[in-house]
């Protein structure tokens, strides 16, 4: 920390992670009065009401999924639009 800003650590809470191919990272920030159950959070208490803030995040990193066609549908669709150009070239197909 800078000399001067030792008491403030509002820029501790941070997250240091690498993303894979294909990844996407989700950070949520919450700020409540009501104290978090798990995880790190910082506090921030007010001593002349007594009341606290606090604050906490999390990280969520996921993949993205890309579907890929199914090779029998592809090698089906393949030889369909063969089928249908040899039939079009035999000029059985639709008057032009």
């Amino acid at each position: 920390m800078p000399a001067g800003l030792e008491d403030d650590v509002s820029m501790a809470l941070g997250w240091d992670f690498i993303l894979g191919l294909d990844e996407t990272a989700f950070i949520n920030f919450v700020l409540t009065d009501v104290i978090p159950t798990s995880g790190f959070f910082l506090t921030h208490s007010d001593p002349d009401s007594g009341e606290s803030l606090y604050f906490a995040s999390t990280l969520s990193i996921r993949g993205v999924a890309v579907p890929e066609p199914d090779s029998s549908f592809l090698f089906g669709a393949g030889l369909f639009a063969f089928g249908l150009s040899r039939w079009r070239r035999r000029g059985a197909g639709p008057a032009r």
